[in-house]
């Protein structure tokens, strides 16, 4: 899996957001901004974009483009995944989506899914923590589980 990462030592700052957002909205798995310390002691910021391959070059030309990088990077990595399927718990605070993966043993693992829990939070007006809790919570004693478990056989 591809993923262009430009080191962008100046104009990123307040434009990152827009950078990241032009970047999943042409195509991008994901993308993420790092902070750190560039050669010579400079401040800066790393921009990872990971893609499909064959957004790789369309991607890697609007970093150019958008930012103050002279180069990009591309790498290819390999990913693996756990199965998954979407499932959805009742909270509290309303319906959740969750995504519950299967894990090498068999067992389970809900994660409940961000945009989901963030609508649910400004709906009751409650910490994001409090409602991803809850939508945990729920899942588990929807498969039967006790607190504090998330993963192996249910018993």
């Amino acid at each position: 899996m591809p993923e262009p990462d430009p080191s962008v030592e100046r104009e990123c700052g307040p434009d990152c957001p827009s950078v990241v957002r032009g970047g999943l909205d042409a195509g991008a798995l994901d993308a993420l901004v790092i902070p750190g310390i560039m050669k010579k002691g400079r401040p800066g910021l790393l921009l990872v974009v990971v893609a499909d391959a064959e957004r790789a070059e369309p991607l890697a030309r609007l970093l150019l483009a958008e930012t103050s990088t002279l180069g990009v990077r591309v790498r290819h990595d390999e990913r693996y995944e756990l199965a998954r399927r979407m499932a959805e718990v009742e909270t509290a605070f309303g319906r959740v989506a969750l995504k519950v993966a299967t894990l090498p043993d068999g067992g389970t693992r809900a994660v409940p899914e961000f945009e989901s829990v963030r609508a649910a939070a400004e709906r009751a007006g409650r910490p994001l923590r409090e409602v991803a809790e809850a939508a945990i919570e729920a899942s588990r004693q929807s498969n039967g589980r006790r607190p504090g478990r998330t993963s192996g056989a249910t018993p």
